[in-house]
């Protein structure tokens, strides 16, 4: 083939030809003659040979080399800048997009859709310690709910603590009776009849009921900071807080019999020894409280 067919493509050259049949049918005379019946089919056999040509010579100049890909296509878009270098560019038309069920879709955002764990951060947890040891008898917030500070996390019921508040009952009792036994002792020292050993006694009971007072003013604080944080109840707040009040004010009056039983003493010597006795004991009975 010529350098001419060789540049020119296969709708260009079958355009030729086309021309080239066009003007032979003006020119002819007679439309069924045998002579344009013999061109058409002249022309015909040269444009397949023209095609088959063009074909093996492609094949023949373009074998051993890479075909590149397509580097853009245009489809009824606004002009835009397509020089290219070293690659083609393929041209569709509307119809062929049509008829190919090509569609076209603008890339953007979306959503995607993942399967996974959700678990907390190290760093965030906070671990949880009650004063008391027990059994967990109500949580308040849901998992995963915030909390803050002061917050009633869990209300827990303690052996511990309620045994701490049998014995506590218990040294009231004891502080009752050395309380009454001072205060027995208080009065046989008034009029100058009781024994040194019974008055003595009484002044030890008011020593330990002294003493036990002080330890329950230890273990009503520690149930106000059990209530501030909810491991306790309020009746027991209000329990412990009627019964320190007692002891306070029957310390108060073990503490006012004990001095007119000291005045007793200066009058009366030898009842000093049980005043004493008497005292000692309430105030260790107050100091197990």
């Amino acid at each position: 083939m010529s350098k001419k067919y060789e540049d020119q493509t296969v709708t260009e050259i079958a355009a030729e030809f086309e021309e080239t049949a066009l003007v032979d049918e003006n020119k002819a005379t007679e439309p069924n003659s045998p002579k344009r019946k013999w061109k058409q089919f002249l022309t015909v056999a040269i444009m397949c040979a023209v095609v088959a040509c063009l074909g093996i010579n492609g094949c023949s100049s373009e074998a051993g080399k890479p075909v590149p890909a397509p580097r853009s296509s245009v489809i009824d878009q606004p002009a835009m800048d397509t020089t290219l270098t070293g690659g083609q560019m393929l041209t569709i038309a509307p119809e062929q997009v049509e008829s190919a069920g090509i569609k076209t879709e603008v890339v953007g955002e979306g959503l995607a859709l993942a399967t996974g764990v959700v678990q907390a951060n190290a760093y965030g947890d906070t671990p949880v310690f009650s004063l008391v040891g027990g059994i967990v008898r109500r949580i308040s917030p849901e998992l995963g709910e915030n909390v803050q500070s002061g917050q009633t996390i869990a209300v827990v019921f303690s052996e511990e603590f309620a045994a701490t508040q049998s014995r506590y009952l218990d040294l009231l009792a004891q502080t009752d009776e050395a309380r009454k036994n001072y205060e027995r002792t208080t009065k046989l020292v008034r009029i100058n009849q009781p024994g040194r050993t019974e008055f003595d006694e009484a002044t030890s009971q008011l020593k330990t009921v002294e003493a036990q007072l002080e330890e329950m003013k230890k273990r009503y604080e520690r149930t106000t900071k059990l209530i501030q944080i909810g491991a306790s109840s309020r009746e027991e707040l209000e329990q412990d807080t009627t019964k320190l009040r007692t002891a306070e004010a029957e310390l108060i009056k073990a503490r006012a019999r004990l001095e007119r039983a000291r005045q007793l003493l200066e009058i009366n010597p030898a009842t000093r020894t049980e005043f004493d006795q008497a005292t000692t004991k309430l105030r260790n009975t107050e100091a197990e409280l």
